[in-house]
Formats: C-alpha cells, structure tokens, sequence
C-alpha cells in the first residue's frame, strides 16, 4: 500500500514557507523556491526541506544543511547565471534580467 506523504500538503507548505522566511530574513536574495520529496507527495516524516536561494553574490560553499525549529532544511545557493544557465538546460524557457 502506497501512503502518499505529506497527507495535508497545504499544512506542510505553509510551514516550510516559515522556514524559508526564517532562513531568508538575515539574506539579500533576488529569490527562492522550495523543492522536494514531500511536494512531490513522495516524502516521508523524516523527508527535509530543500530551500533554493538565488543570490547575486552566493557563498563559496554552495550547499548548506540547517536544523531549523527541529526541521531539517537543504539550502542550495544559486548565482543568476547559474540559475540562468539551470532554466535554460532543462526547459525551453530564457531567463531576462527582468525575471
């Protein structure tokens, strides 16, 4: 039997949206998404976060893992280009400076 994880998405998103504007308040980003097994509906309990930041000027290090509010969160820097070059490669999108 399959049992689809998170079973009240709305309730898991807008408390992974607390965590992202937790981590996100002390940085200049230009943007972020969330990503992840549990948007997918293929998470577990024990499934974490993954918060995507798009920044001008990254971090050397490019990936982090934090513990926030007892919540495992993945943060990925992303620089504009990088994430320009990302959208690019995988869709039929171009990115402007606008975006």
């Amino acid at each position: 039997m399959l049992i689809r994880y998170p079973p009240r998405l709305p309730e898991f998103v807008d408390r992974s949206r607390k965590l992202a504007r937790e981590v996100l308040s002390s940085l200049e980003v230009r943007g972020a998404f969330l990503a992840g097994a549990p948007f997918a509906g293929l998470g577990t309990p024990m499934s974490d976060v993954d918060l995507h930041v798009v920044m001008t000027e990254p971090p050397d290090r490019a990936a982090y893992q934090l513990m926030v509010d007892g919540q495992r969160v993945d943060l990925r820097y992303w620089s504009e280009t990088q994430f320009r070059q990302r959208i690019e490669l995988c869709t039929r999108y171009t990115v402007s400076d606008a975006d």
